[in-house]
């Protein structure tokens, strides 16, 4: 079976980052489990079909089809007491060129399908179980942005009074370096799996990198190096995740700084923010403060920083 590099970088991530104990590629639902359609889910099915329009549900002639077609990217569950605590599924898209569903519409709507279907599937088989529902995308070229955004808070506030227990999230661009690559990378030299595919490439490149550079059989010259780690910013997270609803809330109500450090300890600061305005960059803001700064946040043994506003929702994990 081929395995996708982006795929398999978000498996990582899901187990070892996100703690599920089980986390596999490309589940399907087996057509053998006992489930039952019921008439809420059909009700569920008619009003996305108006609310999200047709392009969503198009080519699907009954909620039977449309779910027989699920399949999520990555599929994790993590346990806590004997109990299923949380389910995680994240679908990735990776595009070099960026992402690449169509149109501007079109995208959103597939993104929206996705989510809708997925969250369908799990509360058939899966009823009552909180689940996290989350859409990547390491390059979104800049026009595309909004709707990718829109559909999760699409998702999300349709579900919101129908099933509380599911979160929707979009993780994309500098995001998904911050809380997927960032948090996964350092993991290559703790973690030995050779089914990992996206560790065991990091750690093929990271035998070389020691090693003194050739010069160039073409031109002699030799080739020139890049710092690997002079230049590395601290990973941070923010709750919520779109940088334009998090600043307002942070000037109403200020925010919690979680400081994770290498040795396992959680740091917590208060952030009142009085000098925030509309126009200010929150992350640079964040990044130029001292302790924060380049060079310095490795120094005192920081490994990222998740920045919660105060009352948002539960204490980050």
């Amino acid at each position: 079976m081929k395995v996708e590099i982006g795929e398999s970088l978000v498996r990582t991530w899901v187990r070892h980052c996100r703690g599920c104990q089980l986390a596999e590629l490309n589940w399907k639902p087996s057509p053998m489990w006992s489930s039952e359609i019921t008439a809420e889910h059909e009700r569920w099915y008619r009003e996305g079909a108006a609310e999200f329009s047709k392009k969503v549900l198009k080519k699907t002639s009954s909620l039977s089809q449309f779910l027989g077609q699920a399949e999520v990217d990555v599929f994790g569950v993590r346990f806590f007491e004997g109990g299923v605590e949380k389910i995680i599924a994240a679908d990735i898209a990776f595009h070099t060129n960026g992402l690449q569903y169509g149109p501007k519409t079109e995208t959103a709507a597939r993104i929206v399908k996705k989510m809708f279907r997925t969250a369908l599937m799990l509360d058939l088989h899966f009823p009552g179980i909180p689940a996290e529902i989350i859409f990547l995308s390491p390059k979104v070229n800049n026009a595309t942005v909004p709707g990718v955004e829109e559909a999760s808070a699409m998702m999300q506030s349709f579900f919101e009074s129908r099933r509380g227990h599911f979160q929707f999230r979009t993780i994309i661009n500098e995001g998904f370096k911050n809380i997927v690559l960032d948090d996964v990378t350092p993991l290559q030299k703790h973690v030995a799996d050779t089914s990992e595919l996206f560790l065991r490439a990091a750690q093929l490149v990271g035998l070389f990198d020691n090693c003194p550079q050739v010069p160039s059989k073409t031109t002699g010259i030799p080739k020139k190096s890049t710092p690997r780690t002079g230049g590395q910013t601290l990973p941070i997270e923010l709750v919520p995740n779109d940088p334009n609803v998090f600043k307002r809330l942070l000037i109403e109500r200020g925010a919690i700084k979680y400081e994770y450090y290498q040795d396992g300890q959680i740091r917590t600061k208060e952030w009142s923010a009085g000098n925030m305005r509309e126009s200010s960059n929150v992350l640079g803001n964040l990044r130029s403060s001292k302790g924060y700064r380049r060079g310095e946040w490795q120094a005192r043994g920081m490994t990222k920083l998740i920045v919660k506003i105060t009352g948002y929702e539960a204490k980050p994990e």
